[in-house]
Parts: structure tokens; sequence; C-alpha cells
């Protein structure tokens, strides 16, 4: 479930550009999936399904980093006020973490426009504009179809358990290749401080290796599960950009579980701290030293 979001400290002017805001933070959902896809659909301006065009460019800039783009789309299924082919949508949070980000042409979109003081259309600061194969709630909403369980579950907001038995903590990072040289290799943590490696492609270690980290090691790493909210978390996010890495994070102990799938996922509301996990993973486990090469971001 996507959440929506209140940009901090921002102060903006559509017609300028001017921004004051460098990040948002988002508020947790009140409501069922479905519900809030309705809340979107009557406020925008405009809504429709999209494939992302060649030559969307930055306008303006705001202390020396981008503060506007246009990006252009072409609409492939109009739901709500997008006549035309072609229609240019705009980003008044270009180089922030609000922004639209860089997304590869041909991608599709279902996007939700808002229309700005100076009658342009723009993509609100983390709204529920997303990949068109992760907007399952959006379009049975636009297309009027029946609702699944999932779009009507209301918010979950599920607390991270305590920790009984370490003995049965078990971690695991995977990060797949991609269409380059992205290493490719899994790390598994044992509660007891072992590390299992498994090293497939783009590492200097191929291969399996062990190693033992500390007590200590293992309770910040827990404590970075605890801050992401992991068990909140949507067990899958990823993007329809293709040929990227995808990475997968999963917790069990105590006989409870939870997985997530990473590919491209902060481009599809997947919360940084996510990121945070995996890198934490990567740095208290001393796989680093196995893999050797800089990640591909």
């Amino acid at each position: 479930m996507r959440i929506r979001a209140i940009p901090l400290v921002v102060g903006l002017y559509f017609a300028s550009g001017l921004q004051t805001a460098q990040a948002c933070v988002c508020s947790e959902p009140v409501v069922s999936d479905r519900e809030e896809a309705s809340a979107e659909f009557q406020a925008a301006a405009v809504v429709f399904e999209g494939e992302l065009l060649p030559g969307g460019h930055y306008i303006s800039s705001w202390n020396g980093k981008p503060s506007l783009s246009m990006i252009p789309f072409r609409v492939t299924r109009s739901y709500k006020g997008a006549s035309g082919e072609v229609l240019e949508v705009y980003d008044a949070h270009a180089g922030t973490d609000c922004g639209f980000g860089a997304p590869i042409p041909g991608t599709r979109f279902f996007v939700y426009g808002f229309r700005g003081e100076d009658g342009k259309i723009y993509i609100q600061a983390c709204s529920r504009t997303t990949s068109l194969d992760a907007a399952g709630t959006d379009i049975r909403f636009a297309r009027n179809d029946p609702p699944t369980k999932e779009d009507l579950a209301p918010p979950v907001n599920a607390a991270f358990p305590e920790i009984h038995d370490w003995n049965t903590l078990r971690i695991i990072l995977s990060r797949s290749g991609c269409y380059g040289r992205c290493p490719a290799y899994k790390i598994e943590i044992h509660g007891d401080g072992t590390v299992l490696y498994d090293g497939k492609n783009n590492v200097t270690h191929k291969g399996r290796r062990t190693a033992k980290i500390s007590h200590a090691s293992l309770v910040e790493l827990v404590d970075f599960f605890r801050k992401a909210n992991y068990f909140s978390l949507r067990d899958r996010y990823a993007s329809g950009i293709t040929d990227n890495p995808a990475y997968e994070t999963s917790i069990s102990f105590d006989g409870v579980s939870q997985s997530v799938l990473d590919y491209v996922g902060q481009s599809v509301g997947m919360p940084s701290t996510v990121s945070d996990v995996e890198a934490a993973i990567d740095r208290l486990s001393g796989a680093s030293k196995w893999v050797g090469r800089k990640r591909a971001e």
C-alpha cells in the first residue's frame, strides 16, 4: 500500500520553480488502498495510463540544483481529463527525494496529474503515480472493476516482535545480476553469528565463504529491520524498468518471517529504510571484502 506524502518545509511556486524542500516526510495511510485511490482520483485533474517518451528535460534550477522538469508521456488510456495522444507533465520537485526521478523512456506508468497555478499539469510529491505493474488497485478503481480483498484491507502497522530465541534468527540478502556488471551474491546470517556467503558473478571472490560476527553486530542489524518497520512493508516493490538488479531481504525468528523484494523499489514507493537494511547486511556481515566491487546503483 502506497502512502500519501507531506512535503517537508516546502515553499513552492509552480510558475517559477522556486523550491526550498529537499526531502519528503510521508504520512502512514489511514484508509484502505481502494479508498485512497478513490480520493486521489477525485482530486486529480488528469488520470491516465501512459508510456514515458524521450525528450524529458530540466527547465529551471534552484540553488544550483534542478527544481523543475518536464516529463512527456504518450497517453495509452485516459480515465479523466487527458485529451490528446501526448501530454507534458511537470515535476516541481526534480532533484529532490520528492521528485519523479529519471526512469527509462518506454516505461509505462499510471499517472495522477494535478493542475498548478500556471495551468500546467504536475505530479505531486510521493503521490500514487507509479509503474503500471504496481498500480493494480488504481487500475481496478479507474476501470470500475470489483476490488480485491487486498484493495479493501485496512492499513497494516505490524509491530516488530521481540526475539526470544536468537538461535532461530536467519537474515538473508540476495542481489541478482543486471544488464551490465552488477555483483550477484547471497549472504545468510544465523543467530549464532555465522555468516554464509555465496558469490556468483562480478565479485572479487566467487563461491562460498564463511565468517563470524558478534552478537552486538546482530543486535545492530536487527535494529535496522525494526527502524524500517519491516513487518509492515509490502513483500514486493517492483518497477516496470528493465535490466536492473533485484535485491531481496528476509528475516525470520521464533516462527515469524517476512521478505521484501526491491526492484528499483524507491521509484514505486518503497521506503528508503529498505535500502538501509540491504546496506547494513552488506556492512555488518563483513561480506563487502568478498564482494569487492562497488555496487551499481
